[in-house]
């Protein structure tokens, strides 16, 4: 068998395929690790050939390489023949697994990329993409409480190693979102904006402005919106957010009048503009929105 197919055996490529259950597999994964860490030492020391992104055979060497990584194509820089090759060698079997769980649904590909990314942080614990992609896998799990708190654990963890991984920090605001930590995601949110100014589009201010709503500091929330408001005068999410928040606050007629300025305003793509007409007629009619 050859180095990969080695690795792979110790990693349980080849087990049996079933859905993820993850506490009748803690003993297994206990096992394994220490079982990875051997082989890995071993490989490592008896002059073995190891392998690159590709699969192919290489000598083992000092130089440094980089590779792209997933998701986001983020570089990782591989010493070959050293741990980090290993490490970034299992994430990218993880990245791969996800993708197939995403194409494909099946639940030994989640099971396997799981697994893969456990073993890279195993091995190697400061790179923020290892962190990264944990944090997507335990946050697909949103049924389950104790999967997003290891989520949120995973993307802070992730924030500390690049606290300007914008992905890992906007993630993380959506499941503290979801686990009604009002507060610390609308931090997050804010954070992110701050921080990449691009990204105070509808996909951050929307959820940014149901949190204010959702932890009853709706004032706290117009005062924010207002302010960003005047830095983009031209965003519709930024004006239908700080309607909403209006509305919310029964002020009705302030919130109206907000919607009515980027109707009349000729800068808003028609989409946008339709979008608040539509918002604005359902307020007309009594709607909730």
């Amino acid at each position: 068998m050859n180095t990969r197919g080695i690795v792979d055996f110790a990693l349980g490529k080849f087990e049996a395929r079933r859905a993820p259950t993850y506490a009748g597999d803690c003993v297994f994964r206990a096992a394994m690790k220490s079982s990875i860490m051997l082989i890995v030492f071993l490989l490592m020391t008896n002059g073995i050939l190891v392998h690159d992104a590709a699969g192919d055979q290489m000598s083992q060497g000092t130089s440094k390489q980089a590779v792209q990584g997933a998701p986001g194509d983020v570089e990782i820089h591989a010493v070959k023949g050293g741990f980090e090759d290993y490490a970034s060698y299992l994430y990218r079997c993880a990245a791969q697994d996800y993708e197939k769980w995403t194409q494909s649904g099946l639940p030994v590909y989640f099971h396997n990329a799981l697994f893969h990314v456990n073993s890279a942080i195993a091995i190697n614990a400061e790179r923020g993409e290892y962190w990264f992609l944990q944090g997507i896998l335990y946050a697909a799990l949103n049924s389950d409480a104790l999967s997003m708190a290891k989520a949120t654990g995973s993307l802070i963890r992730a924030l500390e190693l690049n606290p300007d991984h914008g992905r890992a920090r906007l993630l993380l605001a959506r499941v503290l979102q979801e686990q009604g930590k009002f507060l610390l995601a609308a931090e997050q949110y804010r954070l992110l904006i701050e921080k990449e100014p691009q990204k105070a589009t509808g996909l951050v201010v929307g959820p940014l402005a149901l949190c204010y709503v959702a932890d009853d500091q709706i004032k706290d929330g117009i005062t924010y919106f207002k302010n960003l408001s005047l830095q983009y005068p031209r965003s519709v999410a930024i004006a239908a957010s700080l309607a909403v928040l209006l509305k919310s606050d029964d002020q009705r007629a302030l919130a109206k009048k907000e919607l009515q300025r980027v109707i009349s305003g000729k800068t808003a793509p028609d989409a946008e503009r339709t979008y608040v007409r539509d918002l604005l007629n359902e307020w007309d009619k009594g709607g909730t929105q």
